[in-house]
């Protein structure tokens, strides 16, 4: 090839644009996690940053940072008021959905208007003390207990809603202590007996409530599915362990699958939380290049052995990281739930004393 010819092909390299490959090259990405440092959040975002930086082409450094407050609107906020919007902010947040669907207005941009980059589903793990009366050996000895108290944060949490909506489909008494800021103090009021029911995500349940199940003082009972669209089956994260998801373990006492309202604004509620259990956004009109890198990058961290390794050592499972180029319309259909749904679900939070 002639010297004139390879001059030509090397203006043409120079003058065009950058591709999604190259985009991140010697930049730095800042990983807003919407809850303190030291939680399970925090510790699935560690783990995903050290990680996925790998995967980024052009290998920028994807540096962890915390911002809670407001029940994790600060963190998300914060991306939302990104003047900036260069793709170097992105998002690690949980609760996102719940928060979507029933609180927008408290968003400072438009929940459906955010990039979607990956979102990892979630599955709550219930369990109770072993000495409830009168006494639990199985899950469904459950259904013969008496002096159930429910442990909570807020009535409107999603977790607490899940919670009583399966302690209402199977039609146990129950009483509901919210006001707990953790699982490290559910704990402790499960202990001294203040409590005697909860539920809480595996990376929690692994280091906070399994030694007490690994003692016999608490008994696990069953797990929310994952939902996608009318398919129900088990998320990865509680794959190994010894429980059913709660559609199964409601026809096992009950003799057929649940139904009705509390079933409905159940799932729905899955679908907005427990299915965007995490969820990975860069802020609205952020560049298709950032997006479609970013994209790409959790694709491959999906497949990684040293993060699969990583992870189930800490997290007590391998979070797998939904994305693609049809991200944004799938997690938009999720935080739309029919509008009877919703309202039942508004009306079933005040009734508890939410908002």
């Amino acid at each position: 090839m002639g010297r004139g010819l390879l001059t030509f092909f090397a203006a043409l390299a120079l003058a065009a644009p950058a591709r999604a490959g190259d985009f991140y090259a010697g930049k730095t990405i800042r990983l807003v996690v919407n809850f303190a440092a030291g939680g399970a959040a925090d510790l699935e975002a560690r783990v995903f940053a050290r990680h996925a930086a790998r995967h980024v082409r052009g290998e920028p450094k994807i540096l962890a940072s915390n911002l809670d407050g407001a029940g994790g609107m600060a963190g998300i906020n914060f991306i939302a008021r990104d003047p900036v919007r260069d793709g170097l902010t992105a998002g690690y947040f949980t609760g996102f959905g719940a928060r979507a669907v029933f609180s927008p207005e408290g968003f400072r941009a438009d929940p459906l208007t955010f990039e979607m980059i990956g979102f990892n589903p979630g599955a709550a793990i219930y369990f109770a003390r072993a000495d409830i009366e009168p006494g639990l050996k199985t899950p469904t000895d459950i259904m013969k207990a008496r002096g159930i108290f429910a442990a909570g944060i807020s009535a409107s949490a999603s977790k607490d809603v899940t919670a009583r909506l399966t302690l209402d489909m199977l039609g146990l008494k129950h009483g509901y202590l919210p006001g707990y800021a953790g699982t490290t103090s559910v704990r402790m009021a499960l202990e001294k007996g203040e409590v005697n029911f909860y539920s809480e995500n595996r990376p929690a349940y692994q280091s906070i409530i399994a030694p007490l199940v690994k003692s016999g003082a608490v008994l696990p009972l069953w797990c929310d599915p994952g939902v996608a669209g009318d398919r129900l089956y088990v998320v990865r994260s509680v794959a190994d362990l010894p429980v059913k998801p709660f559609h199964e373990f409601f026809r096992e006492v009950k003799g057929v699958y649940p139904s009705g309202e509390l079933w409905d604004a159940y799932r729905a509620m899955l679908g907005v939380n427990a299915s965007l259990l995490r969820t990975i956004v860069l802020p609205p009109d952020s560049p298709k290049d950032a997006v479609e890198a970013l994209r790409a990058a959790v694709a491959e961290l999906n497949e990684d052995g040293e993060f699969i390794e990583e992870a189930t050592k800490i997290l007590g499972f391998a979070p797998r990281y939904e994305t693609g180029a049809g991200l944004n319309e799938q997690a938009r259909r999720m935080l739309r739930p029919g509008p009877e749904t919703k309202s039942f679900i508004e009306a079933y939070i005040a009734r508890a004393g939410g908002r």
